[in-house]
């Protein structure tokens, strides 16, 4: 009975000492890290701004794609482990197998561009944030977002905003101090359309956006079709719209992935453009806007707004009815 005693102690001891050596050579854990958030640094006017606003609104602004770094001691070969978060705007859940880039991106050095960001995003976006759109993880702002670079049967262009899974990456930053306040609520609806336009688009293509789509087809002119060209050059016929601004045919804009001449060419827009253009225009504006806007002078732009806003209210009433 003792012998079996002594050899219990003997295991005792030696499993406690072994636990002692373990939490010796325990690894410091790096998960505890938040990065998503913006620090105050009252020696830069444009970063104070950025941490009032993250005060306020909740949401980090970062106009650097390295949102931090981390000392991990050494790595196997004794040489500095210096870990650094990246935001990845092109990074999917399943990965990017193909090694394709349909969006690129290049950073401003210009604080005065990136201060109007600051401003566009604090004032007209987060002020307005919609109650049936998630707030994002972040908000990165660009000096230019190239989009569509992956799409050989058209141009590449300059875009407005991009949702990916962890940031909204907002974009044409030089131009927002040029900007009257028309552009400013357009670009503020475009940013926020950014997270919900494909999927408005996906979920009522084939159904309530039907009398949107029909508008061209029968309040304008039953011969012409999304992508359309309209050329100054070329006679216009019953297939062919004589050159007119594009509200006078519905649209918004012009497709921004074709050839633009000002005053001489463009092309209407796709179906999921024109979508997203009147998910911006809904978004950014209110509908005493819209009416002073368009109702008059745009009889057609305002007539699909209308069907926009019943396709968003009711898209809304489903959303918080579910929560």
């Amino acid at each position: 009975m003792k012998k079996i005693f002594y050899i219990a102690a003997i295991i005792c001891t030696s499993f406690l000492i072994s636990c002692n050596d373990k939490e010796d050579d325990v690894m410091p854990s790096y998960q505890d890290e938040n990065w998503w958030v913006n620090k105050d640094n009252p020696n830069s006017v444009l970063d104070h701004t950025i941490y009032q606003a993250y005060e306020l609104y909740g949401v980090p602004i970062f106009y650097n794609d390295t949102i931090g770094s981390q000392d991990r001691g050494t790595d196997a070969f004794g040489r500095p482990n210096i870990y650094y978060e990246v935001i990845k705007l092109n990074y999917t859940i399943t990965g990017n197998i193909y090694g394709e880039v349909p969006n690129a991106y290049v950073l401003s050095s210009n604080e005065e561009d990136i201060m109007e960001g600051v401003k566009l995003l604090r004032d007209y976006v987060l002020a307005n944030f919609p109650d049936f759109i998630d707030v994002p993880r972040s908000y990165l702002l660009v000096d230019t977002l190239h989009m569509g670079l992956n799409d050989k049967n058209y141009l590449p262009y300059i875009g407005s905003a991009f949702s990916g899974l962890t940031t909204v990456a907002v974009g044409k930053l030089p131009d927002i101090k040029n900007m009257d306040e028309k552009e400013k609520r357009m670009l503020a609806g475009e940013i926020l359309t950014a997270q919900v336009g494909t999927y408005i688009y996906n979920t009522y293509n084939k159904t309530d956006l039907d009398p949107f789509y029909k508008v061209l087809t029968k309040d304008v002119n039953e011969y012409y079709g999304y992508g359309n060209k309209v050329d100054i050059n070329t006679a216009p016929s019953k297939y062919n719209p004589s050159y007119a601004p594009c509200e006078e045919y519905g649209f918004l804009k012009p497709a921004p992935n074709r050839p633009i001449i000002e005053g001489e060419l463009y092309y209407f827009p796709s179906r999921d453009q024109d979508v997203n253009d009147y998910v911006a225009l809904y978004l950014g504006f209110t509908e005493e806007q819209v009416r002073e806007l368009y109702e008059e002078d745009y009889p057609h732009v305002f007539k699909k707004y209308g069907i926009v806003k019943s396709i968003i209210e009711k898209m809304r009433a489903e959303k918080l009815g579910n929560n």
